[in-house]
């Protein structure tokens, strides 16, 4: 069966290095992000991320490999019994700008599979909301306690 990805990328004004951290640190991601979060992302470990404000949904990232202010990858279910890979690639356009891609794969090209892209194309681009508000004014535009 043929399978799409869903790609994004947006530029951030903000030094490469801290847009990393702000991603792999536990204690930035849940500023913007997850509710909570079992542990920083480390390459070869499990972490839990929490979602209060999505049915207190728990989800656990398997963390394949980390290249420091390059690369993020991970495994996680969204979906019952559909496991996505989630490529983070920044690259540095200049001292306080970088870009960000992020790109899930592999969904489904059926219904279900379509409408489960469309979800986390949404999820995507409000992480990435979320992360610039928080970098560039310090502002959490996400209710946990929803």
């Amino acid at each position: 069966m043929e399978k799409i990805n869903v790609n994004i990328a947006y530029v951030i004004s903000k030094p490469i290095n801290i847009v990393f951290n702000s991603i792999i640190k536990k204690n930035h991601l849940t500023k913007y992000f997850a509710s909570n979060s079992s542990s920083d992302l480390q390459e070869g470990t499990t972490v839990k991320w929490y979602f209060e404000d999505y049915d207190n949904v728990s989800l656990d990232i398997k963390v394949i490999e980390i290249i420091k202010d390059k690369k993020i990858v991970f495994e996680w279910s969204t979906v019952k019994n559909c496991t996505n890979k989630v490529e983070i690639i920044l690259e540095k356009l200049a001292d306080e700008k970088c870009q960000i891609k992020i790109i899930e794969s592999d969904f489904s090209l059926d219904k279900l599979g379509v409408e489960h892209a469309l979800e986390q194309t949404k999820g995507w681009t409000d992480f990435i909301c979320s992360l610039k508000a928080y970098l560039y004014a310090n502002v959490k535009i996400r209710d946990h306690k929803a």
